[in-house]
């Protein structure tokens, strides 16, 4: 008895065994795939994330963050296998320089005649026109600030009506593009686009629209424009200080099709010397 009341007693002294449960297969693999939903739609908002800042990003963008001095010239275009050229991995000037002036583009001093590898005498800015080497632009807008510094008299001492600072769209080549006047000498603000066969530069220049402004000289504008695919058209907007000047569409002038493939886009200027600021090209 002893020996079993001792036995009874150790045994009631053990920590009994716990009970197993029953776990519902079901109720397992509800949770499982609850989990599973919960990390498919992480990964899903995390991609959505992604998708959504790579399409705020820039496309492009030039700070003029170097030092002083020139960026490319019309030199280095005519001369492209020149190794005294200066050549620049955004940009192509086809007339006159472009320099780096206080973190902006600069035109120099707009003058005539033909410049060397450095445009140290000569920079043949009267006549300024520079694009971008990439010619994959679609819908985009272009951004700049603009500080129009001076119209410079033309050599014949008339003042031509398409004087001052103009932007590129849809540049296919110098006798296809859009053309929109940001800052004109005589206020005028204008879009127009260019076809080829023509007596100017072997094109054609038609007026899309236009209003009367007021020219800008001896500060700074923040310039916007645009120009979106819309069917078989192409809309072209004008923003001056965010402010809508001008819009409009271009259906087929000059009994052209619109220009709706993508192409370069660039600045112009004509006897104006300005500078312009953190260049920016976005997804429209």
């Amino acid at each position: 008895m002893r020996s079993t009341t001792r036995d009874t007693r150790a045994q009631e002294g053990r920590p009994r065994g716990r009970v197993a449960r029953h776990v519902d297969p079901q109720r397992k693999l509800h949770v499982r795939a609850l989990l599973v939903g919960v990390a498919l739609a992480l990964v899903a908002a995390a991609v959505l994330t992604v998708v959504i800042v790579m399409q705020r990003q820039p496309l492009l963008v030039d700070n003029f963050s170097g030092s002083n001095g020139l960026v490319t010239n019309e030199f280095a275009y005519f001369n492209q296998h020149s190794p005294a050229a200066v050549r620049s991995p955004t940009w192509i000037v086809t007339s006159g320089s472009l320099f780096v002036h206080d973190n902006a583009g600069w035109t120099g001093v707009p003058d005539r005649g033909l410049p060397g590898p450095r445009s140290a005498s000569t920079t043949d800015s009267s006549v300024f026109r520079a694009v971008t080497r990439r010619s994959d632009f679609q819908n985009v807008t272009v951004s700049f600030g603009l500080l129009v510094q001076r119209f410079v008299p033309a050599p014949n001492g008339q003042t031509p009506g398409w004087q001052g600072v103009h932007v590129f769209l849809r540049y296919q080549s110098p006798s296809l593009l859009y053309v929109v006047s940001v800052d004109r000498y005589d206020g005028v603000i204008v879009i127009k686009k260019k076809v080829p066969g023509g007596p100017v530069d072997g094109g054609t220049y038609y007026t899309l629209a236009t209003v009367n402004g007021t020219s800008v000289a001896g500060k700074w504008e923040q310039v916007r424009v645009s120009a979106v695919n819309k069917g078989d058209s192409v809309d072209i907007m004008l923003w001056l200080d965010g402010r809508l000047r001008l819009q409009a569409i271009d259906s087929g002038a000059g009994d052209t099709p619109p220009i709706t493939a993508p192409g370069k886009v660039g600045i112009r200027g004509d006897y104006t010397e300005f500078e312009f600021n953190h260049f920016t090209v976005s997804k429209a």
